[in-house]
């Protein structure tokens, strides 16, 4: 599953990263993105990573990373599926595609 140094960002602010929890244990950013539905069922690690780099990055995202985090952050616990359409949602409305 690992094919990524394990030096990157973690996930988890426990472990130095922006997202509360422990659902990716010492995973990083990366590795949560490649779980796929193995690891994350939901994928909502992947869409909250998503998330918060389109809030980093693009200007007409709409929301900052603060509110990506403090939105998994108030919901992951309780509405893990829900956050994540919420995160898809907010990513797939700005792509080109």
């Amino acid at each position: 599953m690992n094919q990524y140094n394990d030096d990157g960002t973690p996930f988890h602010a426990m472990h130095g990263g922006p997202f509360a929890g422990n659902l990716f244990g010492t995973l990083t950013m990366m590795q949560v993105i490649h779980l796929g539905g193995t690891g994350d069922p939901y994928q909502s690690g992947a869409h909250a990573v998503a998330a918060l780099l389109n809030a980093t990055r693009l200007l007409n995202f709409g929301h900052t990373p603060a509110d990506i985090i403090m939105l998994w952050d108030n919901y992951h616990l309780t509405q893990l599926e829900e956050i994540k359409n919420t995160f898809r949602m907010l990513n797939e409305r700005i792509c080109p595609l």
